[in-house]
């Protein structure tokens, strides 16, 4: 038997991450133009992983005209998340600039995949894409780390944002990995 309640809690939720998966589309849209209108700058990790972004939009357009399935369009979106950021640490990371200057801006958004895969998908498929994705994070820092200290890049400034950074996201796979396991 459901529980009503919660039917129109998880409608609601579903709702809201449409709309804001669709304004983070909207973003990555606006990202790509400023990166190649304005800045005039050629990042190879924006030019490739930012029209995701607009494959994102495009989903939830189809979605909603009926030619995709909610779960579809859902996902998408989440999986774009993944590999833009995870190829921003990796394009950060390698370039020594994590452990020379701390970590950018696109890394505050880097813990946003742990609310929404464990929002759109099972319990256990959540879990192991939220281990994959943050295994993924330490194998750049842990496969980075011998070519910094051999290059000379690490600059104790910058090691206190490279430990909070793997620190939050520890912590928030832990918090949506036990909070939803009741």
């Amino acid at each position: 038997m459901t529980n009503p309640l919660l039917d129109s809690s998880t409608r609601f939720r579903r709702r809201v991450t449409l709309l804001l998966l669709l304004l983070g589309g909207l973003a990555a849209l606006l990202a790509w133009y400023t990166t190649f209108k304005v800045a005039r700058g050629v990042v190879w990790l924006d030019f490739v992983l930012l029209p995701l972004g607009i494959v994102c939009f495009l989903a939830l357009f189809l979605m909603r005209m009926g030619r995709l399935s909610q779960r579809n369009a859902e996902l998408i979106p989440v999986a774009a998340l993944a590999l833009y950021q995870l190829g921003a640490l990796t394009e950060f990371a390698f370039k020594g600039l994590m452990y020379g200057q701390g970590f950018s801006g696109t890394a505050m958004w880097f813990p946003l995949f742990y609310p929404l895969v464990f929002l759109l998908m099972p319990y256990r498929r959540a879990l192991v894409a939220s281990s994959l994705y943050f295994g993924f994070a330490l194998l750049v820092l842990l496969s980075s780390l011998p070519l910094a200290l051999s290059g000379g890049w690490i600059k104790t400034s910058a090691i206190n944002s490279v430990v909070q950074f793997y620190l939050t996201n520890i912590m928030y796979m832990l918090l949506y990995g036990f909070r939803l396991n009741r």
